[in-house]
């Protein structure tokens, strides 16, 4: 193992998840031990870790109404934000080096629907442009190596 493991704290929610299933199961969740390299980040990198984004930030509340509420319900509204914005598809990936701003013009602009690694990306972006620290985390069964669908998915952990 890493030597000695840090405790972090984090609250895992999933984008596609309609808010009104997660607004009485939402539970905080202590991870002590991991196989996920990314898990264990010096605390130096998670307070660099927030992205100064003033377009997006400003693009996201011309088109959304977030009640003046405290975590986690922000981050519920959020999410419930994000995954109506388009249907999921999961063949059309986004282009590479697309930004979260670029993704949600071209869904309001030209109808673009996107997978759950848009979902993921765009809520990631629009957190830590609000100064959460957040990232997009893969989820994969263990046989993922041998295809199909459903055995993957991303979500935003914050």
């Amino acid at each position: 193992m890493l030597g000695s493991l840090i405790k972090l704290k984090v609250l895992c929610v999933a984008a596609l998840l309609p808010a009104t299933l997660l607004a009485n199961e939402l539970h905080k969740v202590e991870v002590t031990d991991s196989n996920n390299y990314q898990s264990i980040m010096p605390v130096a990198a998670q307070e660099a870790s927030f992205k100064q984004d003033p377009a997006l930030v400003a693009y996201v509340f011309e088109r959304a109404k977030f009640a003046n509420v405290t975590e986690p319900q922000l981050f519920i509204e959020v999410m419930d934000w994000v995954a109506s914005q388009w249907q999921h598809d999961g063949l059309n990936e986004a282009p590479k080096g697309m930004s979260s701003l670029d993704i949600l013009k071209a869904v309001h602009q030209q109808g673009e629907r996107y997978r759950c690694v848009e979902y993921g990306k765009v809520m990631a972006d629009i957190l830590s442009a609000m100064g959460h620290h957040s990232r997009q985390i893969g989820l994969q069964s263990s046989d993922v190596a041998y295809g199909g669908w459903g055995k993957g998915h991303v979500a935003t952990e914050v």
